[in-house]
């Protein structure tokens, strides 16, 4: 019996074949949740510049959890085919499709027994900047023609300067998380951020784009954190099933211990854990014998433990994508479960957003600030009316913000989705687009190959120009874009997708709920101002881009 994938999923297994009729490296975005190892089977499957046609397809991942949950999930897509594993000790090199770790692949040992590779897959696509990926991928031929690769990651964007468009020629399908929500793939996430008034990251030194973690785990080890995510979880998921992501072991192992003498049953499951002890811990979990996995940083990635409806974010990072990853494991579906409680004790949600970050570039876009009150705020009539409005919603949804002060807890709501529309979107018509204050900035296809860089007024027809005829790779074509923003459009669109702080306290921006419902749109009635804010703009651009700037691509 086949498989049935939705309809979403069949589009992507579509846009891949479509793009290795033109491209050699392409690159599928969907976000935690969407089902991209079932897709990635399909593809091994179905392509005919792999198992399809004759050649061998190549998985490659960096874990081996994923490389044994790609396996499976091809034996169970394509029974008929002969699926095998090369990794460590594991070395079935006569298969159609072979599921491999890229520290196996290092070798050139290794990968010289493997022959006729016609498509290389990568999981976790965002790591395919590194020389160990690089040098598998050069190896079998992605780089002269002589194979396909496809990369699927739920976060195109990397904490470092490496460019990832240096090794994906196009980002060929996007599926994010708030469309996931809106069709009912995914739950919705429900945000609070826990203050904890003692700790303190000023002195944490950076590495590789990010926190340090020796330092993160000392700073939090010597503040209130972890009594202050007991109080928490108290308070909104006491009897959740929860991961909890920590910087080190160690503060893992603070926390859990901290738990406990709450009342709640934790356990600590590491890269150091025995097989046989990780795979007993995470059974009890599912069968809800134990209530919270405290891990340091190995649930980010090809983790499915649907009945998790709590993340505890105990883990400060600079990097989105990291921030998307632990809060998408929240986020599946599960029978009873409405939605996914996360808790942020360390303010990551002072700088990060649930966007689709696409950033073949080698940076992160633009961040938002840890911002307080102002100290004079003045709203129109029409504001207050709005903010009245989305109070009566967090009442219905039971998002009142519960704010105790003297020492005790101090919670703010957060709509993760807020200033999701201030980085790369696409149209309707799949164009990328970057929205500034007073027009787009878009890259589209030409028709005869390449990329066109143009720019257009919001409203203003007649107002428009090149900023690049002709680039030849979307990376470039996305950095030219970057460049054609303007400091002043960044300031702007910083100031605007922060969140306006709330008479009497607490962030909340005015919703936009009335004017998605005065263009007839039926809003969800727990749709966050976020969500509705990028479909607006999405929509907007579209009615511009869409019908006008196929006209540029055909001149000249």
């Amino acid at each position: 019996m086949t498989i049935k994938l939705r309809r979403y999923q069949e589009e992507m297994v579509a846009a891949a074949h479509a793009a290795h009729e033109r491209i050699d490296r392409a690159a599928v975005v969907a976000a935690t949740g969407a089902g991209k190892t079932i897709v990635i089977a399909k593809v091994g499957e179905t392509s005919k510049w792999g198992a399809a046609g004759g050649r061998r397809t190549l998985i490659v991942a960096h874990r081996e959890e994923l490389v044994e949950q790609n396996a499976q999930k091809v034996r169970d897509v394509a029974p008929d085919l002969r699926t095998g594993v090369v990794m460590a000790g594991r070395n079935d090199t006569q298969h159609h499709v072979i599921s491999a770790s890229v520290q196996t692949l290092a070798g050139e040992v290794r990968r010289q027994q493997i022959r006729d590779v016609g498509l290389v897959i990568i999981d976790e696509a965002h790591h395919a900047a590194a020389d160990s990926y690089l040098r598998v991928l050069q190896h079998f031929g992605c780089y002269d023609g002589r194979a396909k690769a496809l990369g699927f990651t739920a976060t195109m964007s990397r904490g470092d300067d490496k460019a990832l468009g240096d090794v994906w020629q196009d980002v060929v399908y996007v599926k994010d998380t708030a469309e996931l929500i809106a069709e009912g793939f995914l739950v919705r996430p429900v945000a609070f951020r826990v203050r904890v008034d003692d700790l303190d990251l000023s002195g944490v030194r950076k590495l590789a784009g990010d926190f340090s973690e020796k330092g993160l785990g000392a700073a939090i080890e010597d503040s209130m954190a972890p009594k202050k995510i007991v109080e928490a979880m108290r308070e909104h998921a006491a009897d959740r099933q929860t991961i909890l992501f920590a910087p080190l072991v160690h503060t893992a192992e603070m926390i859990r211990d901290e738990l406990r003498e709450g009342g709640f049953t934790a356990e600590v499951v590491s890269a150091k854990t025995p097989k046989d002890q990780r795979r007993a811990i995470l059974q009890a979990y599912r069968d809800g014998k134990i209530q919270v996995l405290c891990n340091a940083m190995i649930f980010t990635e090809g983790t499915d433990l649907p009945m998790t409806s709590c993340v505890v974010v105990a883990r400060p990072t600079m990097s989105a994508a990291l921030f998307i990853q632990m809060v998408g494991r929240g986020l599946r579906l599960w029978p009873g479960k409405t939605d996914c409680v996360v808790l942020d004790v360390v303010g990551a949600t002072g700088r990060h957003r649930l966007a689709a970050p696409v950033e073949l570039w080698g940076n992160e876009g633009v961040e938002l600030d840890d911002v307080g009150p102002p100290q004079d705020v003045e709203l129109t009539d029409e504001q207050l009316d709005d903010l009245e409005e989305q109070r009566e919603v967090d009442h219905a949804l039971g998002l009142d913000e519960p704010e105790y002060r003297d020492g005790k807890l101090v919670v703010e709501v957060v709509d993760l989705f807020e200033g999701s529309d201030a980085g790369w979107l696409r149209t309707h018509a799949g164009v990328w687009f970057l929205a500034a204050p007073e027009r787009y900035v878009a890259v589209l296809p030409r028709v005869d190959g390449g990329y066109a860089v143009v720019w257009v007024h919001r409203t203003r027809t007649g107002e428009s120009d090149w900023v690049m005829e002709r680039v030849s790779e979307l990376s470039y074509a996305m950095a030219h874009a970057e460049g054609e923003v303007t400091d002043d459009e960044r300031a702007a669109l910083a100031r605007a997708s922060r969140p306006q702080w709330r008479p009497g306290g607490g962030f909340r921006s005015p919703s936009p709920r009335r004017e998605a419902e005065g263009l007839g749109w039926v809003v969800p009635p727990d749709a966050t101002p976020g969500e509705i804010r990028k479909q607006l703009t999405v929509a907007y651009a579209s009615t511009r881009i869409d019908t006008t700037l196929p006209v540029w691509a055909r001149r000249g």
